[in-house]
């Protein structure tokens, strides 16, 4: 390949990957790497051919009618692409498609849905992963008293582990009525997702995966990488886009949303949910995704948050207990009462379970409680990570008449104050 054509090529590469960097007119001084840097990343490190290169691409960008320089006469570089903008647009449209209208049986959130999640699955496997059999989650329940506690452990498969359906409240990944698992990798997350109120308890419980589990892993979404494609090619800047696109996508999914809000901007991650757990293709039983209210660094390394679709969430012996556990909360000695919980059961409290010839198989167990594992945390603080930006304040002084101006254009009346 001639220098020139090269020339050519790598013109075209920067136009679509790069952009002059911001000048601060205050300092003079501009953001980004030369173009000798760049030239030696993208294209080759031998310094005569980026040399050659750096003065055709210089040449070709002086317009000299003008005399003006294309990037300025010794110009810096950032990486700057846009998302793809029709792939947005479209995301965009579904989603206000799906908040206004028609949630059920909606055409265009489904060929979007295949578009983004069928490219993943079929370029990026590493954005699905797999739990073995007996892979602990841990899973938290809010409690308002001990009373209550001692309640729900009398029935343990069936209170500590997912709702029944006409109980099932909304939630990230599921509408209102759809039974669903929500867990997590370590028990500090599965306290802190249930975002507890100081003063009451979680009871938190260790279930293990009977089966093999397939789950989208949202926490590598931000790492899908473009393989196989030259940059000079423009289906890299194609692949490229989309996979930009899906690391905004999977922040996105992910973000913090106060409870006054949960219910409609849990709308779009819902219908993902929904999505996902009925499409054969794929063959998810649901999603693994980073903690919202666990901020990177905190907590256990590597922790994270799990769903399991209704129909992989069923637990083990939480339809079959014929007989309750016994259950004590305090260990009496003499005048002293100790907080010392304790739940005794038998090896015939659960009925047999008969299979039936019916279309309406029930459901596979894929939970199974480890009874020896449940906690009850008593919410005595929570600790708060924030962001602190100051209100900048500066005082002028005004006439008599620009005070009156100012007020008038404020919108306030004297009445207001």
């Amino acid at each position: 390949m001639s220098m020139h054509a090269l020339g050519n090529k790598t013109d075209w590469l920067i136009e679509k990957y790069y952009s002059p960097g911001e000048v601060d007119h205050e300092y003079g001084v501009q953001e980004g790497s030369p173009l000798i840097e760049i030239l030696e990343q993208e294209v080759s490190s031998n310094i005569d051919v980026i040399k050659d290169l750096s003065k055709i691409l210089l040449d070709c960008w002086f317009e000299r009618g003008t005399e003006e320089h294309k990037y300025g006469e010794d110009p810096l570089f950032i990486s700057a692409i846009s998302i793809s903008s029709k792939l947005s647009n479209k995301w965009a449209l579904m989603e206000k498609k799906l908040r206004e209208s028609n949630r059920f049986f909606n055409h265009d959130a489904l060929e979007t849905f295949d578009e983004v999640f069928g490219y993943l699955f079929d370029n990026h496997p590493s954005a699905f992963t797999d739990f073995t059999p007996d892979t602990p989650l841990y899973r938290g329940r809010i409690f308002k008293s001990e009373d209550d506690i001692k309640s729900a452990l009398h029935m343990p498969e069936s209170r500590l582990g997912p709702p029944p359906s006409d109980l099932a409240p909304y939630g990230r990944m599921n509408a209102k009525g759809i039974s669903v698992f929500y867990g997590a990798t370590s028990k500090t997350n599965a306290v802190s997702e249930v975002r507890p109120p100081v003063g009451s308890f979680v009871v938190v419980s260790e279930f293990r995966v009977l089966r093999p589990v397939r789950l989208l892993d949202l926490t590598v979404l931000g790492r899908v990488a473009v393989n196989g494609v030259s940059r000079f090619d423009p289906e890299y800047l194609v692949r490229y886009e989309r996979s930009r696109f899906i690391a905004t996508l999977s922040r996105k999914l992910v973000m913090p949303v106060v409870p006054e809000l949960a219910e409609s901007n849990y709308l779009l991650t819902q219908a993902i949910a929904d999505y996902l757990s009925i499409t054969d293709k794929y063959s998810l039983d649901g999603i693994k995704f980073s903690s919202a209210q666990m901020p990177s660094g905190q907590g256990e390394e590597n922790a994270c948050n799990v769903i399991l679709f209704h129909k992989s969430s069923a637990v083990k012996n939480a339809k079959l207990r014929r007989l309750e556990a016994q259950v004590s909360m305090y260990r009496e000695d003499d005048d002293y009462a100790e907080f010392d919980p304790q739940m005794t059961t038998t090896n015939r409290d659960f009925r047999r379970e008969f299979t039936v010839l019916s279309r309406n198989k029930p459901q596979q167990d894929v939970l199974e409680l480890k009874l020896g594992s449940i906690e009850i945390h008593e919410i005595r603080g929570v600790k708060y990570t924030s962001l602190v930006t100051p209100v900048g304040h500066k005082e002028i002084s005004l006439s008599a008449a620009e005070a009156e101006i100012s007020h008038a254009k404020s919108g306030y009346s004297d009445d207001d104050f």
